[in-house]
């Protein structure tokens, strides 16, 4: 009986004893600022090692990046070490069997898309007001005569399409006008009243060109419609319209403040204005300068 009761004494020490030795342990994560987490290791990859909490059963798996980790040590007693650039991946398969690649994996470098800080952005849009003055050739400018066109006002609208960062495509339309009244007087006694008028719309296509951020010079040309109207009650009344083709150029500054833009410009206009004939024959090319004041805004590129 005695060695009956050892028997099974044995019996049990050595199956409890087998029982603890196949328990199954944790794999263990040292991490960076000391801890050390066990757990069950799903995968091993080039940055991150998936992972479940050995003592809760999550559904996904957790993530910690290989820059946090100092090693891993598996259930198995295999160990792996870590850098911020590892240099092998280990992979654990679903079935929980471990397959090691040995492949010294280096990351590909990041592509960063290109940033061009000079690039205008892609379209943008202003209106504005001019002031105008008439230069050069008397029969525009001298007091005693019909037209006698020193200053004028007028508006436009300005569409630029940028082409890259330092060349635009503008095309623009507006409309100028000049106004002069006076009383013409015989002996002390005024004997009418005329006013003359010189109206103009100008369509015109621009290259901006772009040497410093904001500051542009801009070749352009188009053709004006213009009509002339003379009116002092007699016969020598007249009304006349017609076209001429125009060129010149503009030199300005653009400041921007997110989508909304200030431009600041001054230009150069020829309109070639032949004999209109009648009271206003010989007149010939029409010059003017002015300063333009704009606002507008921008789209930009998506």
């Amino acid at each position: 009986m005695k060695k009956l009761s050892l028997s099974v004494f044995v019996l049990f020490c050595s199956a409890r004893l087998w029982a603890q030795q196949n328990v199954q342990k944790p794999d263990l994560i040292f991490t960076r600022n000391k801890s050390v987490l066990e757990a069950r290791i799903d995968s091993v990859g080039a940055e991150s090692v998936y992972y479940h909490s050995f003592s809760r059963a999550e559904k996904v798996p957790l993530k910690l990046l290989l820059t946090e980790i100092v090693s891993v040590r598996f259930a198995d007693g295999r160990e792996q070490r870590f850098d911020k650039q590892p240099a092998h991946t280990v992979e654990r398969i679903s079935a929980g069997v471990k397959k090691e690649k040995s492949a010294n994996l280096q990351e590909e470098p990041k592509r960063v898309k290109s940033v061009d800080k000079g690039h205008r952005p892609a379209i943008t849009m202003t209106i504005g007001a001019e002031g105008m003055h008439m230069l050069g050739n008397d029969n525009w400018v001298k007091d005693d005569e019909k037209a006698a066109f020193g200053n004028g006002v007028g508006a436009t609208a300005a569409l630029d399409l940028h082409l890259t960062g330092h060349f635009a495509l503008s095309v623009s339309g507006g409309y100028n006008q000049w106004r002069v009244s006076r009383n013409y007087v015989e002996d002390g006694q005024t004997r009418f009243s005329a006013k003359t008028s010189f109206i103009e719309i100008p369509l015109h296509l621009g290259l901006k060109l772009y040497p410093f951020k904001g500051l542009y010079l801009m070749p352009e040309g188009g053709y004006h419609i213009y009509t002339f109207e003379y009116q002092d009650g007699t016969e020598l009344s007249e009304n006349i319209t017609g076209g001429s083709l125009a060129y010149g150029g503009r030199v300005g500054y653009e400041l921007r403040t997110g989508v909304f833009l200030m431009d600041i410009s001054a230009k150069y206009n020829l309109v070639n204005i032949g004999d209109l004939g009648n009271g206003f024959a010989g007149m010939g090319p029409a010059r003017y300068a002015g300063v333009r004041l704009g606002v507008g805004f921008i789209k930009r590129k998506k």
